[in-house]
């Protein structure tokens, strides 16, 4: 991939993520579908008490297929993310991780565009493709989690529209820079 793409990749990947501090600081998709823990305090201090170590927690769990059937059915189910006290927030290193993350699907999406699309690429086929791409990231990831692990669907659309928003205008920005005028024709 040659250096314009690359910055154009890098510049895809940025308007992510300034569409993701608008999405989740002035819009409430980055709340949507979250509550708040019911009697807060008392299952922290349970957690804290019962769960030393951070990780990925899947409750119930049953070697036995009929008992976890039936532990499923008569308990509580679903997946606890849990990080030990004492973790800073680190809010500025979370923010150059997104940003970073970011940065590298933006030159994700534009490799696979110079590499599938150049012939049609304009900034409407951009903005397709790239809400194609966001579309199946969360019907492959999201929906899968709301399936398995109960996700709320109000949080799984909000992961769409999120989604589709951000990655629809970095293939847009793509498709732009890289493409074709809307007046010229496709060579075969």
């Amino acid at each position: 991939m040659d250096a314009r793409k690359v910055v154009v990749g890098l510049l895809a990947g940025l308007v992510v993520f300034v569409w993701g501090m608008v999405s989740h600081m002035a819009l409430p998709l980055g709340e949507a579908g979250f509550s708040t823990l019911p009697a807060e305090d008392a299952v922290l201090s349970a957690l804290s008490q019962h769960v030393p170590e951070g990780g990925l927690y899947l409750f119930p769990r049953e070697e036995d297929p009929r008992k976890w059937e039936e532990s499923y059915r008569t308990k509580p189910h679903g997946f606890l993310v849990l990080s030990p006290a004492g973790e800073p927030l680190a809010i500025g290193r979370r923010l150059v991780v997104e940003l970073l993350t970011n940065l590298v699907g933006g030159l994700l999406l534009a490799f696979l565009f110079a590499g599938g699309l150049p012939a049609a690429l304009n900034w409407r086929s951009g903005l397709v493709a790239g809400v194609a791409v966001a579309g199946f990231a969360v019907v492959a990831i999201d929906l899968s989690y709301a399936n398995w692990y109960g996700f709320p669907t109000k949080y799984a659309v909000a992961q769409l529209v999120d989604h589709a928003v951000g990655w629809g205008l970095a293939g847009a920005l793509i498709g732009w820079r890289l493409g074709l005028p809307l007046t010229a024709k496709p060579t075969v």
